[in-house]
């Protein structure tokens, strides 16, 4: 039985073009987090590494601690209406999968509810889920 050996060369442009693809691929989601996870070590406890990562603020919003965790012994932070108000957070740039670690690490089916905001940088305006 012969076998033939079939060598195939990619150029270094085919390589770019094809992980440019592969990028595309993966949908970017942003995310606030105004609680423990916006400081950068406490949320590589939890997804280990984002896309990138950003100071960021909230208006009309303010910081309110409205539910109590046991395993905290504390106040969860929370978010409510308010005019004269402003949150001020990180912006992390994420992905699906990295959402939902995020979800089942704040326990978001039993306590929270998921919205999407429009926070603003000094790169301008995103939205973002928080």
């Amino acid at each position: 039985m012969n076998r033939a050996i079939t060598r195939i060369y990619i150029t270094d442009k085919a390589i770019d073009q094809i992980e440019k693809m592969v990028e595309s691929s993966v949908k970017k989601i942003n995310y606030f987090a105004y609680d423990v996870l916006l400081n950068p070590d406490q949320m590589r406890l939890v997804i280990k590494e984002w896309y990138e990562y950003f100071p960021a603020w909230l208006p009309n919003y303010r910081l309110v601690f409205d539910s109590y965790s046991i395993s905290w012994r504390g106040g969860i932070a929370g978010l409510r209406e308010d005019d004269k108000a402003t949150v001020y957070g990180t912006l992390y740039v994420i992905d699906g999968q990295q959402l939902s670690i995020i979800d089942k690490y704040e326990g978001l089916s039993n306590l929270r509810m998921r919205i999407k905001v429009l926070v603003k940088s000094e790169y301008g305006e995103h939205y973002a889920y928080t």
